[in-house]
């Protein structure tokens, strides 16, 4: 899935950055972006039954992905997930090493709660094997570094240092689009999943398959 980028929860609970996505996907120009395939089965089953799970569910999202429940839209994130329409967007990621890996059972201590610290740690997985975690908010990279994953976290000034050497534009202002076209050559993605990611969002950048990984946070 190196050629993916992946949503971490908080993009999907608050509802203008779901509603981005979704209009993004109903213009063609989202491609294909990675969830957490237990966050996934998680909202399945708190919301698609009228499930009693669902309360305590929401407000667990909400607490550890620091979302007002207010702005989580349960209808939207359930059709983007679950219908036919936006299938082709979504690749669920899913890991096999749960009860093998000090990480998750480091979030499993911290968060008290099964299904949020497997969404994490399927999160971190991803991104120190894969690729790219693009997040709303920080809370998900806040509780994996505490948990023990080792960030490095990089300034405006360095980001944009990278930019440049990568585009080879030594002067003048950067653009959005500079930032997507260094972005493009990081990945392959072409630059299409990532040019709909227009609104302040935190990009945990991967370094390697060493397990650290770079956070920016613009």
């Amino acid at each position: 899935m190196e050629d993916r980028v992946m949503v971490d929860v908080s993009m999907l609970l608050h509802r203008d950055s779901l509603n981005q996505m979704i209009g993004l996907a109903q213009a063609g120009a989202l491609g294909q972006i990675v969830v957490s395939d237990t966050f996934v089965r998680m909202f399945g089953e708190a919301f698609n039954n009228n499930s009693e799970f669902g309360e305590i569910a929401l407000s667990s999202l909400s607490f550890h992905f620091e979302i007002d429940e207010n702005l989580i839209d349960i209808n939207g994130i359930r059709t983007f997930l679950f219908s036919k329409e936006y299938s082709e967007n979504i690749v669920r990621y899913s890991s096999e090493n749960f009860n093998e890996n000090e990480i998750f059972t480091n979030l499993l201590n911290q968060t008290e709660d099964d299904w949020i610290a497997e969404i994490l740690f399927e999160e971190w997985e991803f991104l120190t094997t894969n690729s790219w975690l693009v997040c709303k908010f920080r809370a998900a990279l806040d509780k994996i570094v505490e948990a023990g994953g080792t960030a490095i976290h990089v300034s405006k000034r360095a980001f944009e240092t990278f930019v440049r050497k990568t585009i080879k534009k030594p002067q003048g202002d950067l653009s959005p689009n500079d930032n997507i076209r260094a972005f493009g050559k990081w990945i392959a993605v072409g630059g299409s999943v990532l040019a709909g990611f227009t609104m302040p969002v935190t990009s945990a950048i991967l370094t390697g398959a060493s397990g650290v990984f770079l956070i920016y946070d613009p």
